[in-house]
């Protein structure tokens, strides 16, 4: 039996806390370049993976097929990773995308945010960037 999981901050409160209920301290600005990463960057869910969603009000559960994992993901991830399993795109572009979703302001926190959740999707396996 799946129950429903405990209550969890909207998506118009979320942008302190990443996937995993983390706080996030980083003070570095949404146009700074990351190391590891450029604005260029094109991320996708691996085809060979597929994902299965659970939703609950705000709340959405994603188990990955491919590592036999589920993950509790808050609704601007939940959003990113959905945007991604139905075509390629870069950081700004999930943040435009995700912020016309979810009615939120594409700058700012939303993009710093989305930045630094794809590498930690990337390390659960549940997306992977493709360098162009």
């Amino acid at each position: 039996m799946v129950t429903k999981p405990e209550k969890i901050q909207s998506h118009k409160e979320i942008y302190g806390l990443n996937s995993l209920g983390d706080h996030l301290t980083s003070d570095r600005q949404p146009t700074e370049h990351l190391s590891y990463m450029t604005k260029a960057t094109i991320w996708r869910v691996p085809s060979c993976s597929p994902l299965h969603w659970r939703s609950w009000d705000h709340e959405r559960v994603v188990y990955n097929s491919g590592s036999g994992s589920t993950h509790l993901l808050d609704p601007v991830a939940a959003e990113t990773l959905k945007i991604l399993e139905t075509k390629s795109a870069t950081p700004p572009e999930l943040a435009e995308r995700v912020a016309r979703s979810l009615a939120l302001d594409s700058k700012g926190k939303l993009a710093t945010y989305i930045e630094d959740l794809l590498p930690k999707l990337e390390k659960l396996g549940l997306v992977e960037r493709i360098e162009s």
